[in-house]
């Protein structure tokens, strides 16, 4: 496993450009709620002080279960890019994987599956493909973990791969599922997606970005560190 290849910078560039077509799908989406989204969330200590306008309400009313989202809207064309980006960013990184080539291919599948939702989600509302993929994301994570694991990657190499395939799978079920629960439990503006949902997902794709570089540079001082300098790989071999 090449933990120093500069594919894990690239993978990192497209964590960072997902977060902000994500930043800028869920800005664009929660327009109308503009100067409302501290109405009823933890920061206010979960007061209703005003009510919300018409537009505010039809938006939590209507809003996407996740980043992918349906329709012709600039914001929904900026979450599929956005989702687009996040299965590029783990796909980018297989060829850093020394694996067999069936043993690649399951471990690629959660990008795979990715792209297929976006490609599925068209028309007024989510085909029943996009159900089936979303949970087929999630089993895939599984699997190409168990792969990794069965390949001996082990300890900081495997929660490098973790961190950046739970990021660019965050169109499976169980991951649209908890960002709902999380919106939720920030806000008593609950019916039925409070102001801002989705910010939370983009928030952890930004801080996985951030931490897929930080932990690229301390694995190459971590190797450099291991290699003995001329000196005294001079002096060992005397």
């Amino acid at each position: 496993m090449r933990g120093k290849s500069k594919l894990w910078l690239a993978s990192a560039g497209l964590l960072a450009g997902a977060a902000g077509l994500g930043a800028a799908s869920v800005a664009l989406y929660w327009q109308p709620c503009a100067g409302q989204f501290l109405n009823g969330s933890v920061v206010n200590g979960y007061r209703i002080d005003q009510e919300f306008t018409g537009a505010c309400l039809a938006a939590m009313d209507g809003a996407p279960v996740a980043l992918l989202s349906t329709g012709p809207s600039l914001w929904a064309l900026l979450g599929a890019g956005a989702t687009a980006l996040l299965a590029l960013a783990w796909l980018v990184l297989v060829p850093t994987m020394t694996l067999p080539r069936a043993s690649r291919l399951g471990v690629a599948l959660p990008g795979l599956l990715v792209l297929a939702q976006v490609a599925v989600v068209s028309g007024a509302g989510f085909p029943a493909a996009f159900t089936g993929l979303a949970f087929g994301v999630e089993l895939s994570v599984v699997l190409a973990l168990v792969v990794l694991a069965a390949a001996g990657v082990r300890g900081a190499a495997l929660f490098r791969y973790g961190i950046v395939l739970l990021a660019a799978t965050a169109s499976g079920w169980f991951h649209i599922l908890l960002g709902y629960i999380g919106a939720t439990m920030l806000s008593e503006a609950n019916w039925d997606s409070p102001p801002g949902t989705g910010s939370l997902a983009v928030l952890a794709i930004a801080l996985t970005a951030v931490l897929t570089v930080v932990l690229w540079q301390r694995d190459g001082r971590t190797r450099s560190a291991a290699v003995p300098g001329p000196e005294l790989a001079d002096a060992l071999q005397r």
